[in-house]
């Protein structure tokens, strides 16, 4: 498609394009700017355009390809506009995870424009995606310093420090982040996910409680609340949660995994490993979800499926201690000890303080016990 140079086309593909920023979801997508400037020319806009559209379609491989033609076309007036157009193919290579090409770009687009706000945040994600926390703190705080009363920022950085496991500093901003927008659901979900994890459920449920008021479609807000009614033993409000996280988000693996927790508390078996099953469909290659499914078979004294379950999460995951013992306990159901005290004794190697293994391993030593009143601590989907 050729685009005109008038003014009224361009004019009116801005208004396209504004449209098509407000109805991009996800992350990813949501925030990256507009790739219209009422300065491009000729094939910079051309590219750009049909860049974007590629982007938020997901075709990340051929948004880049359009990118390129707008960079090398010459018609990028300003340093503006290059900063800009810099940000969009590196937001296109984080997509793809390809997180070296993204850094580059953000950080042309920042030598460019030293006070673009957008640009460091663009960067500090793609740090932050790659493992590299401290860089990523930084980038966020230099977002802050050039625009302090954007929430966004605020928990962007929060984030990161919960991942850092510095809940102090997370929940500092945190704190400021709903300040700032005390409406916002991630701001009050993230608040409230810092709350529990420092042992204030009634604070979290709160927070959880507030962000979906707030926004009755914010399907992860229904999951963490979800997750604090499960560990405060409230089943049915927690069963709720999750059927309503589910129905806002069928795609998400952990609801389905997360209410087959609860389905496996009160007793329904059958209906929690129908639930692990939908979870591994969504997410094959997850170990913990292969754990769950081992471990509720083997409530239901599906033995030898139990095994297949643990084995293939150590396939996944070789240093899963959890793993080791379940499938330890699995191996002690189908008497074979010797082979289930060697699988203990590798989780305990590779995880000495876990209680889980210890009583385990007890079991197996003194060939007493019922295997089924062994707790196991569901943390990894928290």
């Amino acid at each position: 498609m050729r685009f005109s140079k008038s003014a009224v086309v361009i004019v009116v593909t801005l208004v396209i394009h504004c449209c098509l920023v407000g109805v991009v979801a996800g992350e990813a997508q949501s925030n990256q700017p507009s790739p219209l400037s009422s300065t491009y020319r000729g094939p910079a806009i051309e590219g750009l355009t049909k860049g974007y559209a590629e982007y938020t379609a997901g075709r990340f491989d051929r948004a880049i390809q359009y990118y390129n033609d707008a960079i090398d076309s010459g018609s990028l007036a300003t340093k503006k506009d290059r900063a800009d157009a810099l940000t969009l193919r590196g937001d296109a290579y984080r997509g793809k995870h390809e997180f070296e090409p993204a850094l580059r770009d953000f950080s042309a687009a920042i030598a460019l424009r030293p006070g673009y706000a957008r640009a460091y945040v663009k960067r500090g994600k793609t740090y932050r995606d790659a493992g590299m926390y401290e860089p990523a703190i930084h980038d966020f705080s230099e977002a802050i310093r050039l625009k302090p009363a954007k929430a966004e920022f605020w928990r962007l950085r929060a984030n990161t420090y919960v991942i850092m496991d510095d809940l102090d500093a997370a929940l500092q901003d945190a704190d400021q982040a709903v300040r700032l927008d005390p409406y916002n659901p991630k701001a009050l979900t993230l608040r409230g996910r810092i709350y529990r994890a420092t042992g204030q459920e009634g604070l979290a449920i709160s927070d959880f409680t507030a962000a979906v008021t707030n926004d009755p479609n914010a399907d992860y807000a229904f999951g963490q609340r979800g997750i604090s009614y499960l560990k405060a033993k409230k089943y049915p409000e927690a069963i709720a949660d999750f059927n309503r996280a589910i129905a806002l988000n069928p795609y998400r693996a952990d609801y389905y995994a997360r209410r087959a927790l609860v389905f496996e508390k009160i007793g329904n078996r059958a209906q929690a490993v129908e639930d692990v099953d939908r979870a591994i469909k969504r997410e094959p290659k997850d170990p913990y979800l292969h754990f769950l499914h081992g471990r509720v078979l083997g409530e239901i004294g599906q033995a030898e499926e139990a095994v297949a379950d643990y084995t293939r999460a150590l396939e996944l995951f070789p240093r899963y201690a959890k793993a080791y013992c379940g499938r330890a306990l699995a191996m002690r159901a189908l008497g074979r000890g010797a082979e289930a005290l060697a699988d203990v004794e590798q989780g305990i190697k590779l995880a000495p303080n876990d209680g889980f293994c210890a009583k385990v391993r007890g079991l197996i030593l003194t060939g007493s016990g019922r295997a089924e009143h062994i707790p196991v601590e569901d943390d990894a989907h928290n």
